[in-house]
């Protein structure tokens, strides 16, 4: 084969001695250089005639022409070997001929050939291409070489567009394709770079097993793999970052669909929408005594879990997540160095659960003890509603809360205290949520006024306090705001509308409406989501790949430039249609 490629090589110098070069870079034999020198030269002799003599001393100061306009064709293709479509192809090298000389750019990134293959060889030689298998392909297999951006010509980088060489290694050509589009869900913006791969095995398993067919997204997210045998076939995407094509479920994002795809013809509308999850099953990392509490720590982060007791002598066990949800800190009641048998219950984003027995006890070691610390999220309240929230949270679980601790204090005399009908505390998450509404107000006395948590308004369980702190209340009026009026066509079961941030952060969640009316909101630009509630418990959810179950649909509404972002200012009502 090497015999065979170099006499074509020695073939075509010969045939590119006797003519010049299209392009103008620095390739030899090009003339045109020397022929734009002549001709500055010989006007500005004639220039002079008329003229002058200063001419021509400007002229000898012009500098060399550059070469003319820049290249800007792509390669043209001659003759590969194999010829596109050919069968019975048995030698282990690809040899391209172009009208220019080459490079290469990634070759090992941006060349796919499928069925993969272990190893190969990809050089440049002059104006030739040669790809080199290390290993006999497979009998009676139709190849597919996409080469995507990797071959350009030497001199200006001009890339081969999207070339793809098709051969079989028996007496068929396998002519079936799939193609589509990938999309990040939680974002709506095309996936590009990612790996798209099918398998046709039951026995596959996206997380353990490398792909044998399979491409890469391009810029819009789009992809196509082609030369497939009819049959029934398994798609899924990911974001495979250390090119390794196994799918890392801790940190990469993928896609699956639940049902096979029939390939019995073109399928040229596949659409693949990725997430982020960590696909890894529940396991306990360690659990670790620290003086009066006890650590448990999880190989990922739980959304949720349950702890009872099953010790009759210790029922009251207090507990929440530590600084990560991927840590428990539980609390026994009794001294050291009495143990405590616990069951323990945990749930992660994927419905995947753990149960397990353990045993807990304090110890004699001196535990850390941090002062407690409570930082204030949200305090605000709204002028249309006469409505005031408070969002807090504490660093650690609370003993106690004395509500009369806590006030608002309008002025230097007037306060307005707290019941404890007015309080929320979730001990897992050790957030505090205070909600009060108020029948009347003065706008010019709100404005001044403070939240207030008083001295020992909250106890610890290490038995330290709370001291003194006031914060400004945000006094938010519809001069201050906007107000966002959506309307849709018709109304479809089970649907969620989410207000985001340009950050995908989620301001707000609302049962879809015919028409929909959201104030109070901070002047910015805002993101309107979509999501399709299958099971109606008023939230989204990511589903479960191992269980090929989809996370439910996401929508997103976008202006008349395409645009997800919707500008709104302050005292402002927007209107928008949106047609789901």
């Amino acid at each position: 084969m090497m015999e065979q490629i170099d006499n074509r090589q020695k073939a075509i110098d010969k045939r590119s001695s006797s003519k010049p070069n299209r392009s103008l870079g620095t390739q030899p034999g090009r003339p045109v250089r020397f022929l734009l020198q002549c001709l500055c030269k010989l006007g500005a002799f004639l220039l002079a005639l008329f003229i002058g003599s200063e001419l021509i001393i400007a002229c000898a100061n012009v500098t060399s022409p550059t070469g003319g306009p820049k290249d800007t064709i792509p390669p043209t293709l001659i003759r590969s070997i194999p010829q596109q479509q050919e069968k019975n192809y048995k030698a282990t090298q690809i040899m391209l001929e172009f009208d220019e000389w080459m490079k290469l750019k990634n070759a090992k990134e941006e060349i796919i050939i499928t069925p993969n293959v272990k190893e190969m060889n990809v050089i440049a030689k002059k104006n030739l291409v040669i790809i080199a298998f290390e290993e006999k392909l497979k009998d009676s297999t139709t190849y597919s070489i996409a080469f995507r951006e990797s071959l350009q010509d030497l001199n200006e980088g001009n890339a081969v567009e999207d070339y793809h060489l098709a051969f079989s290694t028996g007496t068929e050509i396998d002519s079936m394709q799939m193609s589509g589009n990938v999309v990040q869900l939680m974002n709506g913006l095309p996936a590009e770079k990612y790996t798209v791969a099918i398998y046709k095995e039951d026995t596959f398993d996206i997380f353990k097993h490398k792909p044998v067919y399979f491409t890469r997204t391009d810029k819009k997210g789009q992809f196509k793999i082609q030369n497939l045998k009819t049959g029934e076939y398994s798609i899924y995407a990911f974001d495979d970052k250390n090119k390794n094509l196994l799918l890392e479920t801790k940190s990469e994002k993928f896609a699956i669909l639940p049902n096979t795809i029939s390939l019995q013809d073109h399928q040229d509308s596949i659409a693949l929408s990725t997430i982020a999850l960590d696909a890894r099953p529940i396991t306990i990392a360690g659990i670790r005594s620290l003086g009066h509490f006890t650590k448990v720590r999880f190989n990922k982060n739980l959304t949720n879990y349950s702890i009872t007791s099953l010790d009759p002598t210790d029922r009251k066990i207090r507990h929440h997540f530590s600084a990560t949800q991927a840590e428990v800190d539980i609390f026994p009641t009794k001294p050291a160095p009495d143990s405590t048998l616990i069951k323990f219950h945990a749930t992660d984003s994927l419905s995947q659960t753990i149960d397990s027995t353990f045993y807990i006890k304090q110890t004699t070691a001196k535990s850390l003890k941090e002062k407690i610390i409570v930082t204030s999220a949200k305090t605000q309240l709204l002028d249309d509603t006469h409505k005031f929230t408070a969002e807090l949270t504490t660093t650690e679980y609370l003993q106690r809360i004395f509500p009369d601790s806590i006030y608002i204090l309008k002025d230097t005399i007037n306060t307005i205290p707290f019941a404890k009908a007015d309080i929320t505390y979730d001990t897992i998450f050790r957030k505090i949520r205070l909600e009060k509404t108020f029948l009347k107000k003065d706008s010019i006395i709100w404005k001044q006024a403070k939240f207030v948590l008083g001295k020992i308004a909250f106890l610890s369980i290490y038995g330290d306090s709370t001291t003194k702190a006031a914060t400004p209340i945000t006094f938010i009026t519809a001069e201050e705001t906007a107000t966002l009026i959506i309307t849709f066509p018709s109304i479809k079961p089970n649907t969620l509308i989410e207000l985001l941030d340009d950050k995908y952060e989620q301001m707000g969640i609302y049962p879809q409406t015919k028409t929909l009316t959201i104030k109070n909101i901070k002047p910015s630009s805002v993101i309107l989501r979509a999501i399709t509630d299958e099971n109606g418990n008023g939230k989204w959810d990511n589903g479960n790949p191992h269980k090929k179950i989809l996370p439910e649909n996401m929508t997103y509404y976008l202006n008349e430039q395409g645009k997800q972002l919707t500008p709104l200012r302050a005292n402002w009502e927007v209107e928008i249609k949106w047609k789901l």
